[in-house]
């Protein structure tokens, strides 16, 4: 009987965008898949900072797939710092689920680097799924020391999933080879949004929102859905508004430390608009309907999903050169237009063109829709297996290979656990899976080889003193 690759995704907390490709690869025929998350953030209503207020978002972020919560001893959590995410429990867990292949989103986070740490003890495939892009230089001495610790990550990664073009470049740059690139691109769940944007025109709904805004049949309503931040670029929407004839109205879906400066702004200079503050997953869709063009001005923006969601809902999108997602989906004449980033006058010469052309705005909204049936959950998913599939031993014999002896350096703060030289000793046979067998003082006991260390360099953790503990008591065995 063929046995279903245990694979595991590595990801910071449960996020509304991500839950239904866990659902999709759930679904799978040959996958047995788990998602372990280092927060529970934004499970229960969280304070979101760039929104600026608590957000309880409604739809499921955790139903219809395995899901692991681990336990995150960072003295600040948080879900955007390095030190934001020390889940020293994550190894352990690793160790009992014995996955196939990890898939781990990210490594900006400590607890991202116990992953990789750990499927490489155990000689598990890991898998890089992450956003970066080049769009945005950094410091020569940044760019010099960020290539050496990331090419040699990729290095030892098994397979490298890249979400678009602006990320392959990414990889390649790092020099990641093309048979260990496999695409999963970022993706949303189109059908919910194109099914209940449709409803919304059918129903009456989006009538109701266009009066609510003051919008008439001739109108066109420019959608700005996001957070109102400064990479965001909102005030640059509002100048280039300044420059549209009075046919523009500027719907800022979304909520923000800069909220007051465009609501000033948009008084100060005439314009129409409005600001409508956050909006839920469920009633996003039907503002798409009462939209006409979607804009995100974003001067750093790594992929940009509300584009994914406009174009889902039959929108073209006018995005700036600076939106990771721009090669991939904002194509001029096929699905929308693309400006030069920070420029207001290059965004309303961009939108003036499909408020004046109604004909070329449907054409374009037709063309996104289809584009963007390309970019699916299905289409992420399915890269994802191809992946793991390609690189992981149970696949192809239908069974668990043996591991190989492993040696582990354990470190706590600056000093390692207990002694100089203390390591632990990792046997993993077929038959009994992962035995923790003894606690060596010097390298010399470390035999036979071959063996693998790794310094896991991490912060105090009161776990880790019990898991030595632990291990110690098993020393004789």
């Amino acid at each position: 009987m063929h046995a279903k690759l245990r694979l595991a995704s590595l990801v910071s907390h449960p996020i509304q965008y991500q839950a239904p490709l866990f659902r999709a690869l759930a679904r799978h025929p040959d996958v047995d898949f788990t998602a372990v998350f280092l927060s529970d953030h934004g499970v229960k209503p969280t304070l979101d900072p760039g929104f600026g207020r608590v957000i309880a978002f409604d739809v499921p972020l955790v139903e219809g797939y395995r899901s692991l919560f681990v336990r995150n001893r960072a003295l600040r959590p948080h879900t955007q710092t390095f030190f934001g995410a020390v889940n020293p429990g994550l190894a352990s867990v690793v160790a009992r689920e014995r996955f196939d292949a990890l898939w781990v989103h990210g490594y900006a986070q400590a607890s991202n680097w116990i992953g990789f740490a750990a499927a490489g003890c155990l000689r598990i495939p890991f898998l890089i799924r992450g956003d970066s892009q080049l769009l945005v230089q950094r410091p020569l001495p940044v760019r010099g020391a960020r290539r050496l610790v990331l090419a040699a990550l990729f290095r030892a990664a098994s397979a490298v999933l890249y979400i678009g073009e602006q990320n392959r470049r990414f990889y390649e740059w790092f020099g990641v080879p093309d048979d260990k690139l496999f695409f999963a691109p970022y993706s949303i769940d189109n059908t919910f949004f194109a099914e209940r944007a449709e409803a919304a025109r059918a129903n009456g709904r989006r009538g109701a929102l266009r009066a609510r805004i003051g919008a008439g049949p001739q109108d066109i309503v420019l959608l700005v859905v996001g957070k109102l931040m400064g990479f965001k670029r909102p005030l640059d929407v509002v100048g280039a508004l300044a420059r549209l004839d009075r046919r523009a109205i500027a719907v800022f879906v979304g909520d923000g430390e800069l909220r007051g400066a465009v609501e000033q702004e948009l008084a100060a200079s005439g314009a129409r608009g409005i600001v409508t503050g956050f909006v839920n997953q469920t009633d996003l869709p039907e503002w798409y309907a009462a939209g006409d063009v979607a804009v995100l001005a974003s001067d750093f923006e790594k992929w940009g999903l509300v584009v994914n969601e406009a174009m889902a809902c039959g929108l073209p999108v006018v995005a700036s050169d600076l939106v990771g997602c721009a090669p991939d989906l904002v194509r001029d004449g096929e699905s929308g237009a693309v400006f030069r980033a920070r420029d207001p006058e290059a965004l309303a010469a961009s939108l003036r063109l499909l408020i004046e052309q109604p004909a070329l705005r449907m054409r374009l909204g037709e063309g996104a829709r289809q584009l963007v049936a390309r970019y699916d959950v299905a289409t992420a998913a399915d890269g994802i297996v191809a992946a793991a599939a390609a690189v992981s031993p149970a696949s192809e014999a239908g069974t668990r290979v043996p591991r190989k002896i492993v040696a582990m350096r354990i470190w706590v703060g600056q000093r390692p656990l207990h002694s100089e030289k203390l390591f632990v000793m990792i046997a993993i046979s077929r038959s009994r899976g992962l035995s923790m067998t003894r606690v060596a003082t010097t390298p010399a006991a470390l035999q036979p080889k071959p063996m693998h260390i790794v310094s896991a360099c991490l912060p105090c953790a009161p776990a880790l003193r019990k898991s030595a503990s632990r291990l110690n008591a098993t020393r004789g065995r």
